[in-house]
């Protein structure tokens, strides 16, 4: 689901930077963090005996001199070379050329090729995995197969076939390596992939802790007297003491935090997006006009506005491509955390991220703008 919105509602800066919550604590460690990675149901999982993605690589577009000259400019080997320039193993469309590639032929591509081809194969919807591959930050993608239960050797061979796209960690060839590994290996390369890397934030309490300014921060939408025993009682804790963010989290997002939507108990489910979730963030139960994007667009408009400032918690930060288009939209934390469902898939749950991480799960080559909406009741 993508909204269209008005061009003249402006765009709002975006600093991942807080108000402090206590002035004479800046120097010390507010935030810590731990990353787990959720997996995904396993019915909702592609199964090891299905066929998953093409190794037909499709050049939508392009004559056949264009996909030689593509080919001429990556640095391949004598046999990749003989194999991708035979025309007699194309299919030659007034739409563009298509090519079955042998498994071989992927697994030996040097990364600089493997850049070249797949970032042209991504620009078409004829190559599903090229075009919505598995993506992650560096960093995450790093966590991810260090957490695995891969071996070394599968680890490095994953790494071996991932490509860079806007500054993510991409991930296309999941059928390749299904008959390369045995399948209790390549059941678990399924898991890991699929499996969604999430935040595990504590808030760092001090004796000396400005409880009003931590209040004022997390109290909004009328909660700060529901919160006030708690923090009073965390600072009369000798030295210091850490709470799980949850405890600071309004009903709606406290409830749904790390977990996936079941269609089985709600039929709702599978309208539950990002837009959804954003916007009943304070709600004790979730409100169903958001179901509607036209009741999105409307209260947007009534009850939030832009703000340069300093993103808070609270704020809803949403993505925009060059059209106004909203791609995406989640809620501000703190830190440069933000609470986020990435689509309206099953597979997709409930999660606390770093703005950068998933800001590499939404590419645009003609980039994203964010923008920042303020409820004007906080």
């Amino acid at each position: 689901m993508v909204l269209m919105l008005a061009g003249q509602w402006g765009l709002g800066s975006l600093r991942q930077k807080d108000i402090p919550l206590a002035p004479e604590a800046t120097s010390r460690r507010i935030f810590e963090y731990s990353t787990v990675h959720l997996d995904v149901p396993e019915g909702l999982l592609p199964t090891t005996g299905e066929p998953l993605q093409s190794t037909r690589w499709v050049f939508e577009g392009f004559t056949p001199e264009k996909v030689d000259t593509l080919f001429a400019s990556c640095s391949l080997t004598s046999a990749q070379k003989e194999f991708l320039t035979d025309h007699k193993k194309w299919q030659i469309y007034a739409a563009g050329v298509a090519i079955h590639v042998s498994p071989e032929i992927i697994l030996g591509l040097n990364s600089s090729a493997r850049e070249k081809v797949y970032g042209v194969l991504a620009q078409s919807q004829a190559n599903p995995a090229h075009a919505m591959p598995f993506r992650f930050s560096p960093g995450l993608f790093d966590g991810l197969m260090a957490s695995s239960d891969l071996t070394p050797a599968e680890v490095q061979r994953v790494k071996n076939l991932t490509w860079s796209n806007e500054g993510a960690v991409c991930f296309s060839d999941l059928d390749v390596l299904k008959g390369t590994m045995p399948a209790t290996q390549f059941k678990d390369l399924i898991e890991t992939l699929y499996s969604v890397p999430a935040l595990l934030m504590r808030v760092r309490i001090y004796p000396d802790t400005d409880v009003k300014a931590l209040l004022n921060y997390w109290g909004k939408g009328g909660r700060a007297a529901q919160i006030k025993p708690l923090v009073e009682s965390l600072t009369k804790v000798t030295n210091s003491t850490r709470i799980n963010i949850e405890h600071f989290l309004p009903p709606f997002a406290r409830l749904h935090l790390n977990t996936f939507p079941n269609p089985a108990v709600d039929p709702m489910a599978i309208r539950q997006d990002c837009f959804w979730s954003a916007m009943n963030f304070f709600n004790d139960s979730p409100d169903p006009q958001y179901y509607d994007q036209q009741s999105t667009i409307r209260v947007l408009k009534d009850s939030f506005y832009v703000t340069r400032e300093k993103p808070v918690f609270g704020d809803r930060i949403m993505l925009k491509d060059k059209n106004e288009l909203a791609l995406h939209m989640c809620v501000y934390i703190a830190d440069g955390v933000v609470f986020t469902k990435n689509g309206a898939d099953f597979k997709a749950p409930w999660v606390l991220m770093k703005l950068s991480d998933m800001l590499a799960l939404y590419p645009s080559r003609q980039g994203l703008n964010l923008v920042t909406y303020r409820p004007k009741n906080l």
